[in-house]
């Protein structure tokens, strides 16, 4: 096959969320990662995706992973990571999670924000829905 023989025919631009929707995310992976600002922290890198309409653009996230060195240096970040953490776990139902790994497919609600960089408009988690 050659570039001349590829189609561009067809193909739909891939949509952006409304500020403030919620809409149900899958998780399409996670994967721990270190916190490049803040040695021996880490964090969970995620990829959600819109299951109820596959145009959406992926959403990617950040959740950070409290530790105890965290708590010592700066107990608000600590209290704010663990809080934005718990909402994470309840969202998707992730008690039984132990690994990375296991996140993948887990399905939650979301409320979406939208950002703008060097890449362009992009949708963000804004907030996690965990009921009442």
């Amino acid at each position: 096959m050659s570039l001349l023989d590829v189609t561009t025919e067809g193909t739909q631009d891939l949509e952006l969320l409304n500020e403030g929707d919620e809409v149900q995310v899958r998780i399409v992976n996670a994967e721990q990662v270190p916190v490049k600002s803040r040695p021996g922290a880490n964090q969970l890198s995620v990829r959600f995706d819109v299951p109820s309409n596959p145009l959406v653009d992926d959403i990617y996230g950040f959740v950070s992973l409290p530790n105890e060195a965290m708590r010592e240096s700066d107990l608000k970040a600590y209290s704010k990571a663990v809080k934005r953490y718990q909402d994470f776990c309840k969202c998707f139902h992730c008690k039984d999670a132990t690994d990375s790994d296991d996140f993948k497919g887990m399905t939650g609600d979301v409320i979406v924000g939208i950002k703008d960089d060097e890449y362009g408009r992009k949708n963000t988690i804004k907030q996690y829905v965990v009921g009442a």
